[in-house]
């Protein structure tokens, strides 16, 4: 489906919204804590104990990472807390738009996909070290790598191991438009794994899209990418590196729709 242009009145208020939740005070463990709050029932809410268990451990993890990071002056200007703190605050937007769906259109996530789906969109990253991949999913696989031995310790079942593998595996950059090419070939019925990878792949470049934070953010990424030495990173900030930056991105979800991010 068509992305929307820069300067259409969806993405400015899209950014309004993002920015008025960023702007809140809140920590990487209360940004995670209140999107289960929101997204979770009550009466699913003790069934995820294990994994919101698993979530508080990477976090301490990522926020030690953070900090020997910041003390060898290698932490990546874009891959870092912050970033995961903007994916998790631009889940939780399209999560809501659940809500406002009249009917809905595709299988309702049990507590445990949603709280799932969180660990992964909180792992997506996990302990980046800054640039781009030189092989297939490298740091993907190193995310998934890292936070399953977490995981692990909690006893999560082979099929929710797979599920959080195959949701960070789909955030490979790459590979984002062929996900959404199959799943718009399929939309009629997509299993609620292709749903939630749909959704994570939306909420990691959600902020890269909007008009004016957007364009910040791929300062940073070309200051990132230029400390490791990534060919022709400086053109990634040019008007031109990002109209074809948006020729790439893929907002397929209805929940995108509701939003007014794909005509």
């Amino acid at each position: 489906m068509q992305f929307l242009e820069d300067d259409n009145k969806a993405l400015l208020a899209l950014e309004k919204l993002f920015l008025k939740l960023k702007q809140q005070p809140h920590s990487l463990q209360q940004t995670f804590d209140q999107l289960v709050q929101d997204h979770i029932t009550s009466a699913e809410k003790s069934a995820t104990q294990d994994l919101r268990d698993a979530a508080a451990q990477i976090i301490q993890v990522m926020e030690e990472d953070h900090l020997k990071k910041i003390a060898h002056q290698t932490l990546p200007n874009y891959h870092n807390i912050e970033h995961t703190q903007e994916v998790l605050i631009a889940l939780g937007i399209l999560l809501s738009e659940e809500k406002k769906l009249r009917a809905p259109a595709w299988k309702v996530f049990s507590g445990r996909e949603t709280c799932l789906l969180l660990v992964a969109t909180l792992s997506h990253d996990f302990l980046h070290p800054g640039g781009v991949n030189r092989t297939a999913r490298e740091f993907e696989l190193l995310a998934v790598n890292a936070a399953s031995t977490i995981l692990k310790a909690y006893k999560l079942s082979s099929k929710e191991l797979s599920w959080f593998r195959e949701l960070i595996l789909a955030t490979d950059f790459e590979h984002v438009k062929t996900l959404h090419q199959h799943y718009q070939k399929n939309s009629s019925t997509p299993s609620t794994l292709t749903q939630a990878q749909i959704l994570l792949t939306e909420a990691d470049i959600l902020a890269s899209v909007l008009p004016h934070h957007g364009v910040q953010l791929a300062t940073r990424l070309v200051a990132e990418f230029k400390k490791v030495g990534v060919p022709n990173a400086a053109a990634m900030a040019t008007p031109a590196g990002r109209q074809r930056f948006l020729e790439k991105v893929s907002f397929s979800s209805p929940h995108a729709q509701s939003l007014g991010l794909i005509l």
